[in-house]
This record gives C-alpha cells, structure tokens and sequence, in this order.
C-alpha cells in the first residue's frame, strides 16, 4: 500500500484494507453478541465511502490539468 506504482493502485488497497476491517468488526459483533461493533463497522465504511468519492474528484481534477 505504501510503495504502489500510483495513487489508484495505492488507494485500492487502502479500499481492500478497509473491506477487512469491515468483516472484522461484523464478525467481533456475531462472535459477542454486542451491536456496538456493527456500529464501529457502519462507521468505517461510511468514511471509506467519502473518502472514495474525494479521491475519485481528486484524480479527476488532476487528469484534467494535464
């Protein structure tokens, strides 16, 4: 995620990272029983999910200068 070839590739992985931290809190909240972490793995991916949307206007802008 650090060394990728360009920031797509780097942000795509970031995306992956996010998708296993996603599974990981809906998984905690079945093996617990506490709903709290559905609400931690809701949270992640709203953020993720703006943060996409950021960066896809963010290459945009960027392609269009050149």
């Amino acid at each position: 995620m650090v060394r990728g070839p360009g920031y797509a590739d780097r942000f795509v992985a970031l995306d992956m990272l996010t998708a296993v931290v996603v599974a990981v809190a809906a998984l905690t909240a079945l093996a617990t029983g506490r709903g709290a972490f559905l609400d931690v793995g809701l949270g992640v991916a709203l953020i993720n999910f703006v943060s996409t949307c950021a960066f896809a206007a963010f290459l945009e802008r960027r392609r269009g200068r050149r």
